[in-house]
C-alpha cells in the first residue's frame, strides 16, 4: 500500500508537468479530471493506511497475549512432563507440534510483538525528521498515532504499546500462584516508573488527555497496592472480611475511574457540540458548494479566453495584449 501511494504521487506530479505544458484546453481539463480521480484514489488508499496502523495498534496486545501462551507450560504427574496450559495433550519441548507452535511464536514475536513498535517509530521519525508531519497525506495516513501528543513526543505511541506488553508479558510469565507476589510487585514498581515517566513528560497535546492518563494509572497503581497487601494478608479468620474491604475499595476505585472516563467524554462532546449544528453544517456546505462553483467558472472561463485567442492566431492575427491579458490573469 505504501509502495501505491507513492506510485500515485509520482503520477500526480507528472500531470501537474503536463498540466503546465499543455498545448490546448482540452488536454487541460482532461488534465484536471485525471488528478481528480489521482486524489479520489489517493484518499482511498490513506484511508486504507489509516485503518491498518489503527489495526496494528488494537491487535497488538491481543496478539502478544496470544503468542506468548505458547511457552506457558505446567506440570504434569508431579513434574515428569509439561504440557501447554491452554492444550494439556501438547507436550512442551518433546512434541513436534510444540516445536511447530515455538517456531511461529518466535517468528510472531520478532515481526510483531517488537517489529511493530519499532517500524511505528521509525516511520514517525522519517516523516518528523524531513518536517513531513503537517502534509494532508501523512495527517490522513499516521494521524492517529501522533496527532494526539505534542510535536516533541510523536514516538508516544509505542511507549503506550511497550508498557501494555511488559505488563501481560510479565503476568503471563509469572502467573504460577507461587510467583503472583512477584508478579504484583514488579508490575506495581513498572506502571510507576510509567507513571513518573507520563507526569515528568506530559506528552499529550491536551490537558485533558493528560489527567485522564495520569488518572488511568494511578488507578491501576492502587489496585496492584491493594492486591499486593491482600496477598501479604494473614492467615487468621478474619480473611474474609478482609478481602470484601478490598474488594469494595478496588470497586470504587474502578468507579472513579470510569467517572473520570465520562467526564472528559462529555466535556470532549461539548466542545464538538456547535460543529454539530445542523446550520453550522448548512453553512460549511453551501460555503463548500459556492467555492466549487467559483473554481469551476474560473476554470471555464481560463479555457474560453484560450479557445478565443486560439482561434484568433489560426485567423491569421493575435487578439489584443490587454483584454485578454486582463482575463488570463483573473482566471
Amino acid at each position: 500500500v505504501l509502495a501505491r501511494s507513492s506510485a500515485l504521487d509520482e503520477r500526480e506530479m507528472w500531470l501537474q508537468q503536463a498540466a503546465v505544458g499543455g498545448r490546448g484546453p482540452d488536454d487541460k481539463i482532461k488534465i484536471l479530471y485525471k488528478r481528480m480521480e489521482l486524489q479520489r484514489r489517493r484518499a482511498f488508499y490513506n484511508q486504507l493506511l489509516n485503518a491498518l496502523f489503527m489495526f496494528l495498534t488494537f491487535t497488538h496486545t491481543a496478539i502478544t497475549v496470544r503468542v506468548m501462551q505458547v511457552f506457558t507450560c505446567v506440570d504434569q504427574d508431579g513434574g515428569a512432563y509439561q504440557t501447554l496450559k491452554d492444550d494439556p495433550t501438547i507436550r512442551c519441548f518433546e512434541s513436534s507440534t510444540h516445536w511447530i507452535l515455538l517456531i511461529f511464536a518466535i517468528f510472531f514475536m520478532v515481526v510483531y510483538v517488537f517489529g511493530t513498535p519499532a517500524f511505528l517509530v521509525w516511520k514517525l521519525y522519517k516523516m518528523f525528521e524531513r518536517d513531513e508531519q503537517h502534509t494532508r497525506d501523512n495527517k490522513a495516513q499516521m494521524g492517529y498515532l501522533f496527532l494526539k501528543y505534542k510535536p516533541q513526543t510523536f514516538y508516544w505511541e509505542a511507549v503506550v504499546i511497550a508498557r501494555k506488553s511488559f505488563v501481560v508479558i510479565f503476568r503471563i510469565l509469572t502467573q504460577d500462584p507461587r510467583f503472583h507476589i512477584t508478579q504484583v510487585f514488579f508490575t506495581l514498581l513498572a506502571l510507576m516508573f510509567f507513571l513518573g515517566l507520563h507526569l515528568s513528560v506530559k506528552p499529550y497535546a491536551e490537558d485533558r488527555l493528560n489527567r485522564l492518563e495520569t488518572v488511568s494509572l494511578a488507578d491501576n497503581i492502587l489496585v496492584l497496592v491493594l492486591a499486593l497487601l491482600y496477598l501479604n494478608r494473614g492467615g487468621d479468620g478474619s480473611s474474609d472480611d478482609l478481602a470484601n474491604v478490598f474488594a469494595f475499595m478496588v470497586i470504587f476505585i474502578v468507579v472513579v475511574a470510569v467517572v473520570q472516563l465520562f467526564a472528559a467524554s462529555a466535556e470532549e462532546f461539548t466542545e464538538m457540540l456547535p460543529f454539530l449544528h445542523h446550520s453550522h453544517l448548512k453553512g460549511l456546505k453551501d460555503a463548500a458548494r459556492r467555492n466549487t462553483s467559483r473554481a469551476l467558472r474560473q476554470c471555464l472561463k481560463f479555457a474560453k479566453t484560450e479557445e478565443d485567442e486560439a482561434a484568433a492566431a489560426g485567423a491569421g492575427g493575435r487578439p489584443g495584449g490587454s483584454a485578454p491579458s486582463r482575463r488570463r490573469s483573473s482566471a
